[in-house]
């Protein structure tokens, strides 16, 4: 599948929950097998998924998934940026609200991240 192909799946499949009310895609570059996306999926509630995606050789490479409430408060946020090098899943991880430390975690699948996100819509 084309780097191209994936990202137009990706996309489709945020377009597709049922709690999603838009979708833009903010930003993105692709040149051969590498390439990024950045969008923003609102739900009906007003809350946001801010998703980041850099896959090289079809492969996502960096992401960062972002939920925040409609006050722009953060809810939760996975990502794999290397700052948090005692977390057993280094570099992935998981920001949660309530919590002061980062959480080990690994990447989530779109669908699970999306199953996560309605818990808080």
């Amino acid at each position: 599948m084309s780097l191209e192909e994936r990202f137009t799946e990706l996309v489709n499949e945020i377009k597709r929950h049922p709690l999603i009310v838009d979708v833009s895609v903010v930003s993105g570059l692709r040149l051969g097998d590498e390439g990024y996306i950045r969008l923003v999926a609102r739900f009906i509630n007003g809350g946001e998924l801010r998703l980041f995606e850099y896959r090289l050789r079809g492969e996502v490479d960096k992401y960062a998934y972002h939920l925040q409430d409609a006050g722009g408060r953060m809810i939760l946020r996975y990502d794999n940026r290397p700052h948090y090098p005692d977390v057993e899943t280094f570099p992935h991880h998981k920001h949660v609200a309530d919590k002061s430390e980062p959480q080990h975690s690994r990447r989530p699948a779109i669908r699970d991240l999306l199953v996560e996100a309605s818990k808080y819509v």
